[in-house]
């Protein structure tokens, strides 16, 4: 019995030894997904309607998330050429001198802003507010 697990165990060696030998965690994860599917034929635990399913799910939701990036990225894009996150950044120093106080207020806005847009188009047109902030406030990001 314990042998027959053995493949399925070897999971874990395939996704941390890719990731000591170098490669990332997300290519990593799609090893791991590929070992998991040559698994399932293998243990034939999956028939190709199963296959058929999961893979159409996959790609409506793969879908779904880029085109939530590609949303993100053309606000992104729309905020830097019309100059908000300078007037962001004109508008928090004008109200706070205190370090931490403008550290308040980063975060708010932030969480304001992430509320609209993904972690990676958001941080495109505000990482020059904070490098902006940083030098004209002495090091207020760590």
């Amino acid at each position: 019995m314990f042998l027959q697990a053995i493949p399925s165990l070897l999971l874990i060696v395939v996704v941390v030894g890719g990731i000591v030998a170098g490669v990332t965690a997300t290519e990593g994860a799609g090893a791991a997904v590929l070992y998991c599917l040559v698994l399932s034929l293998v243990y034939r635990s999956m028939t190709w309607r199963d296959f058929k399913e999961v893979v159409t799910r996959t790609v409506v939701a793969t879908g779904v998330v880029m085109f939530l990036i590609a949303a993100s990225s053309g606000m992104s894009w729309i905020m830097a050429y019309t100059g908000i996150p300078a007037a962001i950044t004109d508008a928090l120093l004008s109200v706070a001198d205190s370090k931490a106080l403008i550290l308040l207020l980063m975060v708010v806005v932030l969480l304001v802003v992430g509320t609209f847009m993904d972690i990676t188009p958001k941080s495109w047109p505000f990482a020059g507010s904070g490098t902006r902030i940083s030098s004209s406030k002495g090091n207020v990001l760590l």
